[in-house]
C-alpha cells in the first residue's frame, strides 16, 4: 500500500486569505468612493443644466409674449389643476410677507405663492405714481413654458425656485428697468451693474428682473414633488438669504461650499437684471401679429418721430448706402388707415405735376380746400351712372360705358370668365357684434356660407352663419341656439335625490363637482347604494298587466297575451314575467295576390305576386313575380318647339312633332315633324345711353336716334355717337344698338 504525506497537501494558508481579502476591501472601497464622487458630480450638473434650460426658456417667453411668465404655485400637488400652471400677476390680493402653503389646491393657485417687496421706489411719472415692486416667488410655470416637467426640478427632487419683479408680468406694465429684487455675492455687495455704473453703486442695488435657483442637496426650504415643505432653514450659511423669504427680496449668488457652519453654500442659482429692450412683442390673443409696446413713436428714417409712427423716405433713402439705394424704397401697409396729403413719384423735388392729392379720391365738401368744386363735394371723384372707372389722368378720372354688371346688388363683379360673361360673387358680411351674458363678441368679414361660433362669458357658445338676407344685403345671421354658461363657479354641489318609487319617499346624499368652464358635473361621491335598499316597502305581487290580455295577433287563436309583474325585493321594483297563449293556424297556401298596376305606357291586368305560408313565422312570404303588362305602342304625343333660327331673328310660329312610344322601357321616344315653325327679323334701333356731350350742331352727321340699326352693331362692345332733332338743330348723343 502506497502512503501519502499529508504535511505536503498544496493550499492556501489564513495568512495569505486575509491579505487577499485587505486587498479586495481597498479596491471595493476605492470604486464605492469613486462611484459617490461621481454621482454627486452627475447631480450638480444636471441641476446646472436644467437651472440654465429654465433660463433660456424664460427669456425666449419674454421676447415671444412681451412679459415674463408669473410664478406657478409652489405648494400645489402633482396632478392638481393649479400644478405648474402660471398665477396672475395682475391679482394682487395677496399681501406683502405671504408664504406659500404646503399642499395647496386652490383654483388659481393665488394660496401657493410667496410675496415680498422690494427695498427699491420706482419714481413717479406723468401717468403714475412712485411705487415699491412687488417681488412674486413660486415654481416655475413649465407649462406655459412648453418644458417638460422634468426639468422644473433639480437632481435632488426639489422644486426650483422662481422669483420675479411682479409687474414684469403683466404686459401693459412690463418694463425691463423696473426690477426690484437684489443679488449679493459672497462679501454681501450687489452684483447688479447697469451700463455706465460702477460696482456697489446703490442705484444697482435692487434692479434684478428675476432670479431662478435650486435649494441644493441639503434640501433646506425646498418642496418636493407632493408639494410638501422638505426641510427647515438652518441657522447659519451662505445660502440662508435664498432659504428665508421672510427676508427682503435679497438673493446669494456665490461659490459652492459644503463646509458646515457660516461658509456652506450648496445652492445653484441664475439671475437677470435687465433684458433688451423688446418694445415690438406678440399679440398675445393673435400671435401672428406684432405690437409696439414703446413709449415713444416709431420713426423710418428720423430719429424723432411726432406721431406714432413717421417716415422720412426722403431722409432715408438719401443716407442709404450706394448698394441700399439700388432696391426698392419700400412698402408701407396698413389694416387701418394711413394719413397722406400727396402720393408722388420717387424722383419728385418740390412742386411736381405728377404728385397726386389724395382728396382728389374722395374730398371732403367740409373742407376749405375742396369746397365747391363738384368733383370733391364729399365724394371725391366718380364717373356718371351707367359708366366705371377705368383710370386716372391729371387728377380726373377716366370713365368708360359700363356694359356688364351683376343682377343682384347683393354680389359684387370679380371678373370675366372666356365668353365675356360677369364673373360675380357675394358681398362679404362685415364686421358685426353681438352681445350675450353682457359681454360683446365681433364677427369678423367672412364671405356667405362661413359659418363661425362665438363664446360669451364662461361657456355660453352661439353659433353663427354669413347669409344674404334679403336682395339687397348680407348679414350674419344665428343659425346654433346658444348653449353653455354665462357664469360658472367651480365649486363641489351637494344633493339630496329620492331612492326611487317605492321607498317610501326616502333619499340619499350625492356630492358632484361642477367643472368650469363647461358647466358639467363629476360625480365626486353618492352613498344612494347603502342608504336606499334597507328603505325598500313591500309592494303587491303578483299582478297581472294589462287587464284583460292583448287579443292574438294575426293568423294565431288562443287566450291572449299578458305580463305577469313580480316584485323583486332585492332592486325594489317589478319584474315581467311574459305569457303568450296564442297558437298559429294553417292558412291556404300558396296564393297569388294583385301586387301593381301596369306602370305609365303599358297594357294589360298587372303585376302578381304568389305567396307561400311559414308555421314559423307565422305568415306569408313572397316567392315569384309575375307580369302581364306590354308596351303601348299605338300611344303618341304632340309636342311644339321653337324653330332653329339666325341669331338676328326670332320664332314666330313653332314646329309641330309627334312622338310615340317603344323600345324595352316603353318610353317616349321616336319623334316625326308635321309642320315646321318659321321665324322672323328682329328689329335693332339706336337709342341713347347718355345726356348731350357737345352743343348742338346744324345736320345730322351721325345716325338718327330710334333709326334702324343691324345685328352687327347690337353684338358690338362700343357705343356711337348719334343725332336727335331739336328745332333746326341737332344734339349729340352717345347711343347703343339695342333691341
Amino acid at each position: 500500500m502506497k502512503r501519502h504525506n499529508l504535511s505536503r497537501e498544496s493550499g492556501y494558508s489564513l495568512l495569505q486569505m486575509a491579505i487577499a481579502l485587505l486587498v479586495i476591501g481597498v479596491l471595493i472601497g476605492t470604486f464605492i468612493g469613486g462611484y459617490d464622487l461621481y454621482k454627486k458630480r452627475t447631480a450638480i450638473q444636471t441641476t446646472e443644466d436644467n437651472v440654465k434650460l429654465a433660463v433660456n426658456s424664460l427669456q425666449r417667453f419674454k421676447q415671444l409674449n412681451g412679459r415674463l411668465p408669473c410664478p406657478a404655485s409652489l405648494g400645489a400637488p402633482r396632478g392638481t389643476r393649479p400644478y405648474g400652471v402660471e398665477t396672475n400677476c395682475a391679482d394682487v390680493s395677496v399681501p406683502p410677507g405671504s408664504t406659500p402653503t404646503p399642499g395647496s389646491n386652490t383654483v388659481g393657485g393665488m394660496d401657493g405663492i410667496g410675496i415680498q417687496l422690494s427695498a427699491r421706489t420706482i419714481p413717479a411719472t406723468p401717468s403714475a405714481a412712485a411705487y415699491q415692486p412687488r417681488i412674486r416667488y413660486g415654481m416655475l410655470p413649465f407649462r406655459v413654458m412648453n418644458m417638460d416637467e422634468k426639468q422644473a426640478y433639480d437632481a435632488y427632487g426639489n422644486r426650483l425656485y422662481y422669483v420675479m419683479t411682479e409687474t414684469l408680468g403683466v404686459r401693459q406694465t412690463a418694463n425691463d428697468t423696473q426690477g426690484g429684487i437684489r443679488v449679493i455675492d459672497t462679501n454681501g455687495v450687489s452684483i447688479l451693474q447697469p451700463s455706465g455704473n460702477t460696482p456697489g453703486d446703490p442705484a444697482d442695488a435692487d434692479t434684478g428682473s428675476f432670479v431662478l435657483f435650486s435649494v441644493g442637496p441639503d434640501r433646506a426650504g425646498g418642496y418636493n414633488f407632493l408639494g410638501r415643505f422638505t426641510q427647515a432653514c438652518a441657522a447659519a450659511g451662505m445660502d440662508v438669504e435664498n432659504c428665508d423669504q421672510a427676508i427682503a427680496p435679497t438673493y446669494r449668488y456665490a461659490v459652492k461650499s459644503m463646509i458646515a457652519g457660516n461658509l456652506h453654500y450648496d445652492d445653484t442659482i441664475n439671475y437677470f437684471s435687465e433684458l433688451p429692450d423688446t418694445y415690438w412683442v406678440r399679440d398675445e390673443n393673435s400671435p401672428e401679429n406684432i405690437v409696439d409696446t414703446s413709449p415713444d413713436g416709431v420713426g423710418v428714417g428720423t430719429t424723432a418721430p411726432a406721431q406714432n409712427i413717421e417716415l422720412d423716405i426722403a431722409n432715408s433713402w438719401s443716407n442709404a448706402s450706394e448698394e441700399q439705394q439700388k432696391l426698392p424704397m419700400g412698402t408701407l401697409r396698413a389694416s387701418e388707415k394711413v394719413t397722406v396729403n400727396k402720393i408722388c413719384p420717387a424722383s419728385s423735388v418740390g412742386t411736381d405735376a405728377r404728385c397726386f392729392e389724395t382728396r382728389n379720391i374722395a374730398g371732403d365738401s367740409s373742407d376749405p380746400l375742396t369746397a365747391g368744386d363738384p368733383d370733391e363735394a364729399g365724394e371725391g371723384m366718380k364717373c356718371p351712372a351707367g359708366y366705371y372707372m377705368n383710370g386716372i389722368a391729371g387728377g380726373k378720372p377716366i370713365c368708360d360705358l359700363a356694359t356688364v354688371r351683376c343682377n343682384s346688388a347683393t354680389q359684387v363683379l370679380k371678373g370675366f370668365d372666356a365668353a365675356g360673361n360677369a364673373i360675380c360673387d357675394y358681398k362679404p358680411c362685415k364686421v358685426t357684434q353681438k352681445t350675450n351674458c353682457g359681454v360683446n363678441r365681433n364677427l369678423p368679414v367672412a364671405i356667405v356660407g362661413t359659418y363661425a361660433e362665438l363664446i360669451f362669458g364662461s361657456s355660453y357658445t352661439v353659433g353663427y352663419t354669413c347669409k344674404e338676407t334679403s336682395n339687397t344685403t348680407v348679414d350674419w345671421v344665428e343659425t346654433k341656439a346658444g348653449t353653455g354658461l354665462c357664469s360658472c363657479i367651480e365649486e363641489d354641489v351637494t344633493d339630496h335625490p329620492n331612492c326611487g318609487n317605492y321607498y317610501g319617499g326616502a333619499k340619499c346624499t350625492r356630492v358632484r363637482h361642477r367643472n368650469c368652464p363647461s358647466g358639467t358635473y363629476t360625480l365626486v361621491s353618492n352613498d344612494c347604494a347603502e342608504v336606499c335598499p334597507p328603505k325598500c316597502k313591500a309592494q303587491p305581487s303578483p299582478i297581472n298587466k294589462p287587464d284583460p290580455p292583448t287579443a292574438c295577433p294575426q293568423y294565431k287563436t288562443g287566450a291572449g297575451i299578458w305580463d305577469t309583474l313580480t316584485f323583486d325585493m332585492g332592486i325594489c321594483n317589478y319584474t315581467a314575467v311574459h305569457h303568450d297563449e296564442c297558437t298559429c293556424q294553417p292558412q291556404p297556401s300558396p296564393i297569388e295576390e294583385k301586387e301593381a298596376d301596369c306602370p305609365n305606357g303599358f297594357e294589360g291586368d298587372g303585376k302578381f305576386r304568389t305567396k307561400v305560408f311559414d308555421m314559423a313565422s307565422c305568415s306569408y312570404k313572397n316567392t315569384t313575380l309575375r307580369t302581364d303588362c306590354e308596351c303601348n305602342e299605338e300611344e303618341e304625343q304632340i309636342l311644339w318647339e321653337d324653330p332653329v333660327c339666325q341669331p338676328w331673328e326670332a320664332p314666330k310660329t313653332k314646329t309641330k312633332i309627334i312622338q310615340v312610344r317603344d323600345g324595352p322601357s316603353c318610353t317616349w321616344g321616336t319623334k316625326t315633324t308635321v309642320s315646321q315653325g318659321t321665324c322672323s327679323s328682329i328689329n335693332y334701333t339706336w337709342k341713347a345711353v347718355s345726356s348731350p356731350g357737345v352743343p348742338p350742331q346744324g345736320s345730322p352727321t351721325y345716325p338718327i336716334v330710334n333709326s334702324s340699326c343691324e345685328y352687327k352693331d347690337f353684338t358690338s362692345p362700343n357705343s356711337k355717337a348719334c343725332s336727335q332733332s331739336v328745332g333746326s338743330q341737332y344734339e349729340i348723343y352717345e347711343c347703343r344698338c339695342l333691341q
